[in-house]
C-alpha cells in the first residue's frame, strides 16, 4: 500500500490514517495541526510555510494544497503566517545561548529584553560567558 488519496485530507494536510501510515513506514511522529495560540509547532509551521513558493489558488479558482494547509493551521494567507511567525518566534540568539552558555539567567535576561538590538544581546552573552 502506498501513499494514497485516503491519506490526504480534502481540507488540507494529512488525515489520521495518513499520519499513521508515515509512522508505520518511516517512523515519523506527525501530529495534527494546531489551529490557535502560540504553540511552538504552530510558530515553526508559520515560519516555514510563509516562505513557500507557489500560488494560493489554482487556475480554476480552487485553493492549492498550500492554501489548504495554511487554513488548517489557522492562517488566511502566507502574509498572515509570516506576520504571526515574526511576532512569536524566539530570537536565534536564545537557541545559541542555551547550547553554548547553558546559563538560564542569561537566557532569561535576553528573553526579558526581546525588543533590544542584537548588539545588546551579544553584550549580555559576553557578560555571562566571562562570569
Amino acid at each position: 500500500m502506498g501513499f494514497s488519496k485516503e491519506h490526504k485530507s480534502k481540507t488540507g494536510g494529512l488525515t489520521e490514517a495518513g499520519r499513521k501510515y508515515f509512522k508505520r513506514t518511516e517512523g515519523s511522529n506527525l501530529k495534527a495541526p494546531v489551529k490557535k495560540g502560540k504553540n511552538p509547532r504552530r510558530v515553526s509551521f508559520a515560519a516555514r510555510f510563509a516562505g513557500m513558493d507557489g500560488p494560493m489558488k489554482k487556475p480554476n479558482g480552487e485553493p492549492t494544497r498550500l492554501a489548504l494547509a495554511l487554513k488548517k493551521w489557522g492562517f488566511g494567507s502566507k502574509e498572515a503566517a509570516a506576520k504571526f511567525a515574526q511576532n512569536n518566534k524566539k530570537s536565534w540568539l536564545l537557541v545559541f545561548l542555551v547550547a553554548k552558555t547553558e546559563s538560564r539567567a542569561c537566557v532569561m535576561e535576553i528573553e526579558q529584553n526581546k525588543n533590544t538590538q542584537k548588539k545588546h544581546n551579544e553584550e549580555i552573552l559576553v557578560k555571562y560567558k566571562n562570569s
